[in-house]
């Protein structure tokens, strides 16, 4: 089990910079050592270790991913697009590629195309509970409360499943129940 996945974040980070000295040109230390960096709220930190794995391995799509992320969170929208763009290229198969995007086209006032994004995201993994979750909240911006309605439910199914299968993530998941179980008072309102 990797330090992050314990919550060691400080470890992780220590053990990805170590990895970093030894091998400078380890694309995957840097991809790790910048989920940490996310985790923790260094989107700066985060940003420039995607940006150098990326750099050392240019065909690393959730790099991209992660990158469009962060580039999304600090409000640069055209770069997490591109991101996004640039990941579904490489591996036209990644759901969070799509979902990611989906996100960032809602962000952007495109409700249309973030409902396609999620809708393939859905398709590549029917699992997908948050591409549920953020559908829902574009057929809310669409005025569709009887999808945004289903979706939201979908997606709570799914995180209580996840709940049983990961009593680990328990806390996490039922922040993101609690956030689907909002949204859904504010349908049709």
């Amino acid at each position: 089990m990797s330090d992050e996945k314990i919550g060691d974040l400080d470890g992780a980070s220590t053990n990805f910079t170590k990895a970093i000295e030894l091998k400078p040109d380890y694309a995957y230390a840097y991809y790790r050592r910048g989920n940490v960096k996310d985790y923790k709220g260094d989107w700066n930190g985060a940003l420039d270790d995607y940006t150098k794995a990326i750099g050392l391995k240019p065909d690393f799509a959730t790099a991209y991913c992660n990158r469009a992320s962060v580039r999304g969170g600090k409000g640069d929208l055209n770069g997490a697009l591109a991101d996004c763009n640039e990941a579904i290229k490489l591996d036209p198969n990644l759901d969070t590629a799509y979902e990611l995007r989906g996100n960032v086209e809602d962000d952007k006032g495109d409700s249309d195309a973030a409902l396609v994004d999620y809708t393939t995201a859905i398709k590549l993994n029917p699992d997908y509970a948050a591409a549920y979750f953020n559908r829902g909240v574009a057929k809310h911006h669409k005025g569709d409360s009887t999808g945004a309605l289903a979706d939201y439910n979908k997606a709570i199914s799914l995180w209580q499943k996840a709940i049983r299968q990961n009593p680990g993530q328990k806390q996490w998941l039922q922040a993101w129940i609690e956030k689907a179980e909002k949204a859904k008072q504010h349908v049709g309102k």
